[in-house]
């Protein structure tokens, strides 16, 4: 494995040309080994490539190194030897070898990707969150990438779910990125795993975010997008999902934004429409342990609401809705409306999003 682990500390080196290396049945210590005449005779590394080797085997301690790693809490799996994630073996363009911190998903239970845009809206935070609360629910395991936005957002709301949670890095997993993520990453890593196909202390590069996506998808057996743009990453990660006969979801956003273009085009391209979790275990087949409108079937309770909450909770949306703009739809009074909206929240039906405005947060 140190000699696999020394290959995965060449940057120059990628999944595809380590690939090639497997495929005309090289292994790592083949290269380690190489007379230079020999290295520079074989096709599937480039001129680049093999300078950096050559580089490599003069500079690189790799038994310091590989020590080094053996003492950490990073766990190394390369696929020229011992166990490798079947989920990983497959795909196009797999690892060469993965990186984790933590535990890996159970690849006997479900496991679903949620994925959106950095800069969401507040319905797509309400959403993200309630799917990621949800999925923990049902005993299914979450898995993202840590971004800003809809990403992270969504491995919160499993967290506060209770369910085991996963972060594949586009970094070494022993960085956070964003920092601002750095108490989810600390909760990932006590729940469930970080992953990377990345050395400890990699820092990210633009190419490597895009990259990362494909282990995603791997890992997952479906992906819900819940806000995209134009061109979003997340779209990235869905074609990457149906490259690998994954399924597909979207959840669908109103036609004049900007970050549901990317959502509703999966939709029209014939992505499943994401409007339940209901709908949605029905469609992969698996019986809900939850009522998710309502909590457990068991503590079912009917919510009784007075004329003012009845009026103002009829005429509120997922959008945010300034407190003027509910009185004149409402057609109530400033006090009579504000009554409603106040009595909406404490019912867990309404909730403040900026100073005076409201949205809807649950149906009844």
């Amino acid at each position: 494995m140190k000699y696999s682990y020394w290959l995965m500390n060449i940057e120059e080196l990628g999944p595809v040309s380590l690939g090639r290396m497997l495929e005309n049945g090289y292994r790592a210590k083949d290269i380690y080994d190489m007379p230079i005449n020999k290295l520079e005779a074989i096709s599937f590394f480039n001129k680049t490539q093999k300078k950096a080797i050559e580089k490599s085997r003069a500079t690189f301690d790799i038994d310091k190194k590989y020590d080094e790693l053996l003492k950490s809490d990073t766990t190394f799996l390369c696929r020229e030897e011992g166990p490798f994630p079947g989920r990983l073996k497959n795909i196009p363009n797999p690892p060469y070898g993965i990186f984790f911190n933590g535990a890996l998903p159970d690849e006997g239970r479900l496991c679903v990707g949620i994925v959106g845009a950095r800069s969401c809206s507040t319905y797509g935070r309400m959403v993200a969150l309630g799917i990621g609360k949800a999925l923990a629910g049902e005993k299914i395991q979450v898995i993202s990438g840590l971004a800003r936005g809809i990403d992270s957002i969504g491995q919160k709301g499993a967290m506060e779910g209770g369910g085991d949670v996963f972060a594949v890095l586009g970094t070494g997993t022993d960085i956070c990125y964003p920092s601002e993520n750095i108490i989810l990453y600390r909760q990932i890593l006590e729940r469930g795993g970080l992953i990377s196909e990345y050395p400890p202390k990699t820092p990210g590069k633009p190419f490597h975010f895009p990259m990362r996506n494909r282990i995603i998808s791997a890992f997952s057996d479906a992906i819900i997008v819940v806000e995209a743009r134009k061109k979003s990453g997340s779209l990235i990660t869905a074609d990457l999902a149906l490259e690998q006969g994954k399924d597909i979801f979207a959840v669908p956003g109103m036609i004049d934004s900007k970050l549901s273009i990317g959502t509703n085009e999966l939709i029209r391209q014939g992505a499943h429409v994401f409007t339940s979790m209901e709908g949605f275990l029905e469609d992969i087949s698996v019986t809900p342990l939850y009522d998710h409108k309502y909590g457990p079937k068991s503590k079912k309770e009917k919510i009784t609401l007075v004329k003012s909450e009845r009026v103002v909770y009829s005429i509120l949306r997922l959008s945010p809705m300034g407190i003027d703009e509910i009185v004149s739809e409402a057609g109530l009074g400033y006090r009579e409306a504000l009554d409603g909206v106040l009595g909406l929240i404490l019912k867990g039906l309404a909730m403040e999003v900026t100073k005076n405005n409201y949205i809807k947060s649950a149906d009844i």
